[in-house]
């Protein structure tokens, strides 16, 4: 008799788990020139409607021109092209709202060398320091 009560629990419980399914937002990016990178930022939605996290630059780097942005697929995508005169080396990367979701977010910064650098955003941890670029 538990046994069958705790089945009969148990699936009533698992569609709600289910309906919280979680996608990691993803912000790349690529360096295009000494100061400028171009930016890809993939967070989820649904429809015309996405999560509420946005990526917050160091105060020194400038947009060039207007974000272009889409929605497909259950996410909504976003490009743009940022200068940034003293590269980003040692400058904070910051997604805002992200303390307050449940998702995590995969950034990856490659430079002009082809170096890479791989952070795991999370609630707790919405930020992280760029590491110095490596020297020859």
């Amino acid at each position: 008799m538990r046994r069958a009560l705790f089945i009969v629990s148990l699936l009533a419980v698992a569609p709600a788990a289910w309906a919280h399914e979680v996608r990691p937002a993803y912000l790349e990016l690529r360096q295009s020139g000494p100061e400028t990178f171009d930016a890809l930022w993939k967070v989820p939605g649904q429809g015309d409607l996405r999560l509420g996290v946005f990526v917050e630059l160091p105060a020194t780097c400038t947009n060039v021109g207007q974000a272009r942005g889409s929605a497909a697929n259950g996410a909504y995508t976003e490009r743009w092209v940022v200068t940034c005169p003293d590269g980003l080396s040692g400058e904070t990367i910051h997604i805002a709202g992200l303390s307050a979701t449940m998702i995590d977010v995969l950034v990856r910064l490659e430079r002009l060398d082809g170096s890479t650098e791989v952070e795991r955003l999370t609630p707790s941890a919405p930020s992280f320091v760029v590491a110095e670029a490596a020297s020859a």
